[in-house]
């Protein structure tokens, strides 16, 4: 979200715009129960929420161990405003104004996210891509299917 208001607010600053699980707005139950489900954690326990949320993004040791590291470094009541500002965000009205190329990636086992892909259809020049056998993080458990999507897209339209 925060990536597409960057591109929303100042498109003259970008050459494309690259998302990995993007909505304009949480539109489905799936992921409102998942920010609920945050918002609960970050205000209960967020070690547990660092815990959960490293678990299941990564499935090397180290990966988690350091993204754990980082998440208790942030601080937890701007944690819980990014989830309670996100439940209320919605760009639908504007996506017609991002006008450089644009790159969304969804894993197709992630249905309550990639359900929003239906959202950018309509943009002016968009490329969707679904990951087969993959949820929503697609960087850290898929790279062999990310990088070269990237890749080839950068290629083809930024020639």
């Amino acid at each position: 979200m925060v990536a597409q208001e960057f591109a929303l607010t100042y498109p003259e600053r970008l050459k494309a715009l690259i998302l990995s699980g993007a909505f304009p707005k949480v539109a489905t139950m799936g992921l409102r129960f998942e920010f609920f489900g945050g918002i609960h954690w970050i205000k209960k326990s967020p070690a547990t929420l660092a815990w959960l949320l490293s678990k299941s993004h990564f499935r090397n040791s180290r990966y988690k161990y350091e993204l754990r590291e980082h998440m208790a470094k942030s601080n937890p009541e701007v944690w819980l405003s990014y989830y309670e500002h996100a439940l209320i965000y919605d760009c639908t009205s504007r996506l017609h104004e991002l006008e450089m190329p644009l790159l969304f990636l969804y894993g197709e086992r992630a249905v309550w996210i990639n359900h929003h892909a239906r959202f950018y259809r309509n943009c002016k020049d968009a490329t969707l891509v679904f990951v087969d056998q993959a949820f929503h993080q697609i960087p850290a458990t898929h790279p062999q299917y990310f990088n070269p999507s990237i890749h080839e897209f950068l290629v083809r339209k930024l020639k």
